[in-house]
C-alpha cells in the first residue's frame, strides 16, 4: 500500500515522489486530473467512469454530472442525443444545453407510453433551478416539478411526450419562457 502526496510540480511521467515511494503512473495522473467545477461538462463522447467533468474530460451522462455537482453549479450539456432520466435534488442547479433545435441538445426517452414513472427531468422541494436550451421528447412527462420555487425553464422544446410536456404543481415564482 502506497501513501503520500505528489508535489505541485509532479508530472504524469514521474513515478518516484520526493518521499521515496514509487507510484503507478495512473495514480499520479489521477491526482493531477482532479476537477471540482462549478461548471460540469457532459458530452455524448464523455465517460462516466474515467471522465472528471471538465471541458476536456467530460462525463457521458447528466445524472453523473449532477452527482458531482454542488448547489449552485452549472451542468453544460453538449449537442447530441441523450436517453436518460434526471432527478434534481440540489438548489440552484443549472442545466444548460447548446440549443433546443433538432441539431442541439436532445433528451429522448424513446417511448412516451412507459407510464407515470418515466420522467425526463424531475425535482421536488428545491429552488432556483434553471433549465435552458434543451429539446425533450418521447418521455411520459418531460419536466415534472413538485414544490419547486423561484425557478425557470427557458428555450426548452417539449414534444411527443405521453402525458405532460411540462408539469409544475405546488410551487411559486416559477417562469416558463420560450
Amino acid at each position: 500500500s502506497y501513501s503520500g502526496l505528489a508535489s505541485v510540480g509532479q508530472t504524469a511521467g514521474d513515478s518516484v515522489l520526493s518521499s521515496g515511494y514509487t507510484f503507478a503512473l495512473g495514480f499520479v495522473r489521477a491526482m493531477t486530473d482532479s476537477y471540482v467545477g462549478p461548471t460540469w461538462y457532459v458530452s455524448t463522447t464523455g465517460n462516466d467512469s474515467f471522465g472528471n467533468g471538465s471541458v476536456t474530460n467530460p462525463f457521458r451522462t447528466i445524472p453523473r454530472a449532477h452527482t458531482a455537482s454542488a448547489a449552485g453549479d452549472t451542468i453544460s450539456i453538449a449537442a447530441g442525443t441523450y436517453s436518460e432520466r434526471i432527478t434534481i435534488t440540489k438548489n440552484n442547479i443549472k442545466l444548460i444545453g447548446t440549443d433546443s433545435s433538432v441539431a442541439g441538445t436532445i433528451l429522448d426517452g424513446g417511448d412516451s407510453s412507459s407510464g407515470s414513472g418515466y420522467q425526463c427531468i424531475s425535482a421536488t422541494g428545491v429552488s432556483g433551478l434553471l433549465i435552458r436550451n434543451l429539446r425533450i421528447r418521447n418521455y411520459y412527462t418531460g419536466v415534472n416539478w413538485v414544490s419547486v420555487t423561484n425557478s425557470r425553464i427557458d428555450s426548452v422544446t417539449v414534444e411527443y411526450n405521453g402525458l405532460n410536456g411540462i408539469y409544475i404543481c405546488l410551487g411559486s415564482g416559477n417562469i416558463v419562457a420560450q
